[in-house]
């Protein structure tokens, strides 16, 4: 997702992230 590209970002929504997939 977009957040991937942010390391801090990726961290905070590391579990909503994965829903993106």
């Amino acid at each position: 997702t977009v957040l991937s590209k942010w390391p801090s970002l990726r961290m905070l929504n590391r579990g909503h992230d994965k829903e993106m997939l």
